[in-house]
């Protein structure tokens, strides 16, 4: 199947910032085994698409993102070498200027295979052999970018301001409990007996001592 048309799943509001085709993502520590297909970096998660029918998808959310290795060949070294993207409170930490901190340029080494460790235990091991040579840079900026986001509105999926346009509707169904239905629909849902909705403050006003 030809990467151009491999799509994940997409959740709403999730929006692809990254991508790369003719990936391999190893199944195995030995990295005898693998599947072939595309990998994208989105708002919410990084996502390897198998070109193979009976793997589809495997994804890890980016919040989830604990430790990120890269793995380049040094021209004229002959030999692969590990280096670990500083990410998060250890690049703020980290001496201005350090290349394993700051995003990667286009005249970068290329990035032959790349190794994402999660917070869950989880990992994911890919190659960007059979890539285009700046793939894996374009992956790698996602993510150091989107892992660890410096703006809060980045941690959200989706844009709530934008609630009463037509391809966010489905957000409106959104319980915000500050009117009684709310409230009286988690009762119902919950079958919780005892309880009742009371007015008394409904315009949330304050305490006057």
């Amino acid at each position: 199947m030809n990467g151009a048309f491999l799509q994940p799943n997409f959740i709403d509001g999730e929006l692809v910032v990254a991508e790369a085709d003719n990936v391999l993502k190893f199944t195995s520590i030995s990295k005898k085994k693998g599947l072939s297909g595309s990998l994208f970096v989105t708002n919410a998660r990084l996502v390897f698409v198998s070109s193979d029918r009976v793997c589809t998808e495997d994804s890890i959310p980016l919040l989830s993102i604990n430790t990120l290795c890269y793995y380049e060949e040094p021209k004229g070294s002959g030999r692969k070498i590990k280096r670990k993207v500083k990410l998060g409170v250890q690049a703020m930490d980290s001496s201005p200027g350090a290349a394993s901190s700051a995003l990667f340029s286009s005249s970068s080494t290329r990035i032959h295979e790349l190794l994402v460790n999660c917070s869950n235990f989880r990992s994911m091991r890919v190659s960007f052999k059979f890539s285009l040579v700046d793939h894996g840079q374009k992956i790698c900026n996602a993510l150091i970018h989107w892992s660890f986001p410096t703006q809060p509105e980045k941690l959200f999926y989706m844009d709530y301001c934008r609630g009463a346009e037509k391809q966010y509707k489905s957000i409106n169904a959104l319980p915000l409990y500050n009117i009684p239905g709310d409230w009286l629909r988690e009762i119902k849902i919950s079958r919780t007996a005892g309880h009742r909705i009371s007015l008394a403050n409904i315009n949330f006003e304050m305490c006057e001592s």
